[in-house]
């Protein structure tokens, strides 16, 4: 046998073991998001910490409602623009209630609360979790992410792009 066909042959197993190698990562990742997903279709228990540095869990939400859980920072511009959307849907909606999750400091949270003028009486609970807590909590998320979950606390959707008060409604099944 030739060179030139030993080679061949060797370029082809090795093409077909990294075809491989990509087809089982996709698989793994695949399970992976199915597995988180499954954790997070129904509201999972958690235990935040309030501005006034109380323990809320997801016994301290409302019963029978929507709710809106955003993960977000401070420093994300997208939040911002989202948080913007959020309360003009909060503002049309009664039975919606958020939770706002960051692990940015207290202050920092109460800063963004203040900096969008969000009164106590509004259905919006702004908490702090550390990033790790909040990993094992939700699985993978970006900055900022949604959890909308029904009056039965089921999954209704994740998002984390393409966040529109178009799309959020149509989710809700609001009328926009």
């Amino acid at each position: 046998m030739s060179k030139i066909n030993k080679l061949k042959k060797l370029v082809a197993v090795a093409a077909g073991l990294i075809l491989l190698s990509f087809i089982v990562s996709i698989i793994i990742k695949e399970i992976k998001n199915r597995r988180e997903l499954e954790k997070i279709s129904i509201l999972p228990q958690f235990s935040f910490t309030t501005l006034g540095n109380t323990p809320f869990t997801a016994d301290s939400l409302k019963t029978g409602i929507t709710t809106i859980v955003m993960i977000y920072s401070d420093e994300c511009f997208h939040c911002l623009e989202n948080f913007d959307l959020v309360i003009d849907l909060v503002l049309d909606e009664p039975d919606i209630q958020v939770l706002m999750v960051s692990s940015d400091s207290l202050h920092r949270i109460q800063r963004f609360k203040e900096r969008f003028d969000v009164d106590d009486s509004m259905p919006i609970s702004f908490t702090h979790c550390d990033m790790l807590e909040l990993y094992n909590t939700f699985g993978r998320f970006n900055f900022p992410t949604l959890y909308l979950y029904d009056e039965n606390n089921k999954l209704i959707k994740k998002l984390s792009s393409d966040i529109s008060t178009e799309r959020l409604s149509k989710l809700l099944n609001l009328n926009y």
